[in-house]
């Protein structure tokens, strides 16, 4: 019968994401899916990247932008922005 792991092994030591960062991971990598394709084929002509390339080199971007720091501060930047942009759009109607 198959055991799940425990511990500190694969399925523990990822951190779980919140919805607003699952989101913008989900934006990332539709903004930069097509970027990555096209440095793929800039540096390797000769082959045609598959979806799994592609996937993998997203994860590591991911990655770096997560190990960094930099991926909440882009989040909180993102946030900021859309809370500001609700405010602007429902403000107008508030003071009756």
């Amino acid at each position: 019968m198959f055991k799940r792991p425990s511990g500190d092994g694969f399925f523990t030591k990822q951190k779980k994401q919140s919805p607003e960062e699952k989101a913008f991971v989900k934006i990332i990598r539709e903004q930069c899916r097509q970027d990555m394709i096209n440095e793929f084929v800039s540096a390797f002509p000769e082959q045609i990247p598959s979806e799994r390339d592609i996937e993998g080199a997203l994860d590591v971007l991911i990655d770096q932008l997560r190990s960094s720091g930099q991926l909440q501060q882009m989040l909180d930047q993102y946030l900021q922005e859309k809370i500001a942009d609700e405010r602007a759009r429902f403000g107008s109607g508030q003071g009756k």
